[in-house]
């Protein structure tokens, strides 16, 4: 389906919904259960002071959710306890800082108090901690890597975000948010996305999660010269492995022929990669079976973006002795 004829999503509304700060409502909005229900608990646990620990891999959207549902969340380094004072800190990346500062984050959180460097006297800690990780910090406990006494103060409340790959149902509204955003950074006019490209990246499995969508989002709006984010400006890699259903789903808000060049255009590409995986390569052999030229052969597979070095074998590699 068009992203611009995507459901509307209720769960988020910002006109009923004013616990996002504003920014970020659009980058928030999910249709997730397994978001919603991270939502809920987030909803939950920002009025209150304890500390959360936010659970997820690189580029899931961790700093997001602090500086957006937890009121005067600001970054800092642990030596900046004081300028945060009354409102709350954010602690990226937790698992990295060493083990000395392991100890003096442990008794901020342990005796609420803290000493300036060079002062004398040691001052209460009224701030709310939020920590984040993008590694098992349980596992780097069993391996004496973080200290265990500092994972227990800081796991009072463990939200796990889930990965991009958890979530793809986002991931249409997550593109139609992206070509907004590009649109008025590059002063173009992309209306949408083509269905078949939609599709592909639900398959896809973003190991760098909503961090990586961005840059391949951003590389194909960059390419596109239509208005519509085709196949031909993303990288290949990302349909080489895609399954495509055995029906094409129809977009009945677009006029007859342009559902008919759009589904002649997947069976075309659909084609031309089996073939071309078939005969290894061979372009002589593809043209023969599919009855046409290696002229017209050629053509096509510069129209799909299709290069016949991808299905020849690899070559056989040699070691030095």
């Amino acid at each position: 389906m068009p992203i611009q004829n995507r459901i509307p999503l209720t769960e988020l509304n910002p006109e009923e919904d004013d616990f996002w700060s504003p920014e970020v409502l659009k980058e928030v909005h999910t249709r997730s259960p397994k978001m919603l229900q991270t939502f809920e608990k987030v909803k939950s646990v920002a009025p209150t002071k304890t500390t959360v620990l936010l659970l997820g891999e690189t580029g899931v959207g961790k700093g997001t959710v602090a500086k957006g549902a937890f009121t005067g969340a600001v970054k800092r380094k642990l030596g900046r306890f004081d300028t945060a004072q009354k409102g709350t800190i954010f602690l990226d990346e937790i698992n990295t800082i060493s083990g000395t500062m392991q100890i003096k984050l442990l008794q901020v959180l342990q005796d609420r108090i803290f000493q300036r460097v060079g002062g004398e006297h040691p001052i209460e800690a009224d701030v709310r901690v939020i920590a984040a990780s993008n590694s098992d910090l349980q596992q780097l406990c069993d391996e004496g890597l973080f200290r265990k006494d500092l994972y227990y103060r800081l796991s009072v409340f463990p939200l796990e975000i889930p990965s991009l790959q958890q979530r793809s149902e986002d991931i249409p509204d997550w593109v139609s948010y992206l070509i907004e955003w590009f649109n008025k950074l590059y002063f173009k006019e992309i209306q949408n996305a083509d269905p078949l490209v939609v599709n592909a990246l639900q398959e896809y499995s973003w190991p760098g999660n909503i961090r990586e969508l961005e840059n391949v989002i951003e590389r194909a709006y960059i390419l596109e010269k239509t208005s519509t984010l085709r196949a031909e400006s993303f990288p290949q890699e990302l349909f080489s492995d895609l399954n495509y259903p055995t029906e094409i789903a129809m977009d009945v808000t677009q006029p007859l022929a342009v559902v008919r060049r759009q589904s002649l255009e997947h069976i075309e590409r659909q084609y031309l990669k089996e073939l071309m995986a078939k005969h290894l390569g061979r372009v002589n052999r593809a043209a023969e079976t599919a009855g046409i030229t290696t002229r017209q052969l050629h053509k096509l597979l510069s129209k799909y973006g299709i290069r016949k070095e991808e299905f020849k074998p690899a070559p056989a590699s040699s070691s030095n002795k």
